[in-house]
């Protein structure tokens, strides 16, 4: 599965519908919280086609779309899916960064 977003790279060049993929999802607390928080980290590129070049592929550079934050996670509603679990909470803006803008789901 993957994302269509806008993204601005780290030159200020805005890509509409790159392809942003999600490379890996956490949970994590400071000691000294009780919440808990997801971290997503994700991976734009411009389109299917580069993502699909493989280890070739570029990455569009942009410090918009590095990580995403979801605050306050339940750990026991965490599912045996966490990419799954971390791509729902992207598309239903669950997630803290700013300026980040989705624009639909495609297929992997």
């Amino acid at each position: 599965m993957a994302l269509k977003m806008n993204v601005t790279d780290n030159a200020g060049h805005v890509h509409t519908d790159s392809y942003v993929i999600i490379v890996s999802s956490n949970l994590a607390r400071k000691p000294s919280e009780t919440k808990w928080r997801r971290m997503i980290e994700v991976r734009a590129f411009k389109n299917k086609t580069e993502r699909n070049k493989g280890a070739l592929a570029k990455c569009i550079e942009s410090s918009q779309v590095d990580r995403f934050k979801v605050e306050d996670v339940a750990p026991d509603a965490e599912t045996k899916k966490p990419i799954a679990q971390a791509y729902d909470d992207l598309k239903t803006g669950k997630v803290k960064n700013g300026g980040a803008v989705f624009v639909g789901a495609m297929d992997a």
